[in-house]
């Protein structure tokens, strides 16, 4: 008789394949970006996709996940959408999405100071980007680039969505067909406060039941062993450290085949093993091998 371990992992069809959100120069987040690829053999689309980051406190975490085992509770200031009925905006095999917080080349972005010329070379051109986020409080809308929306905010002031130079933790989401992103977010029962603590700031809590893709980047000055699991096991087991700030570096999702010129990414649902951090930020970049 011989034993064999047997493991099982949802395989989502779209899935992030890119997270930038460490920035280029000191203390500037503004040229975060994420891509979205469509992993699968069919065409998926991005309408009513959601973008959300749970709660990143350790200590807050921990209640969420023993309160509500089931929900992830996201909107640390925004969670945005796609927008589109259906089927508005088609998603090819293999083809993928750049995302940006604003569509901008931000290489140019150091304002009257020369002496940042070279700092802020380390941040990428956005301008081609296919997405942005823009809420109008003061961040920049490039005409030419479509927005995806803003359905729910819990801190009108912030002028990025949720990207952090030490670490976060993303979820792309799906609702259940007849259900629209901005109605789910007008429902007060998918509103939540933070377990055990006298704060009124509400979430927005999504069940883990509609999460496609889960990444938590944890901040590379502590250990992993120190990580609250911040996802379900079908989600995401454990995360990869975040690549370090402000040096323009990024996350990218391993590549797990290439047939017939088509790149399949690795996804087992375990950000240690699916991602690897330290790598150059340029949007749009198409790897040529597989990883070992």
């Amino acid at each position: 008789t011989v034993s064999i371990d047997l493991a099982s992992y949802y395989k989502s069809p779209l899935v992030f394949k890119t997270i930038y959100s460490t920035g280029g120069a000191q203390y500037y987040v503004m040229d975060s970006y994420i891509e979205i690829v469509n992993n699968s053999d069919e065409v998926q689309y991005l309408d009513g996709l959601i973008l959300a980051d749970p709660l990143s406190n350790l200590k807050a975490q921990s209640a969420w996940q023993e309160a509500y085992p089931d929900l992830y509770n996201c909107g640390q200031g925004n969670v945005l959408a796609f927008p589109g009925n259906g089927t508005d905006y088609p998603l090819q095999p293999g083809e993928f999405v750049v995302v940006a917080d604003e569509a901008l080349n931000h290489k140019l972005q150091y304002g009257d100071d020369e002496t940042k010329i070279e700092e802020y070379a380390k941040s990428p051109d956005l301008s081609g980007a296919d997405w942005e986020k823009y809420y109008g409080n003061g961040d920049i809308d490039n005409e030419a680039v479509p927005n995806v929306k803003r359905i729910f905010s819990n801190n009108q002031y912030m002028k990025m969505w949720a990207f952090g130079a030490v670490g976060r933790s993303y979820i792309l989401a799906k609702l259940p067909d007849g259900v629209s992103p901005e109605d789910f977010a007008a429902d007060e029962t998918n509103l939540k406060t933070t377990p055990g603590t006298t704060s009124s700031t509400l979430y927005l809590t999504i069940p883990a039941s509609y999460v496609l893709d889960a990444v938590e980047l944890y901040n590379p000055a502590t250990d992993p062993a120190d990580n609250y699991p911040f996802f379900k096991e079908k989600d995401d087991v454990k995360g990869v450290q975040c690549s370090d700030s402000y040096v323009g570096q990024c996350v990218r999702r391993k590549v797990s085949s290439i047939v017939d010129g088509r790149v399949y990414y690795q996804d087992t649902n375990n950000s240690s093993n699916d991602w690897k951090s330290g790598q150059d930020n340029t949007p749009g970049f198409v790897p040529t091998a597989v990883d070992e």
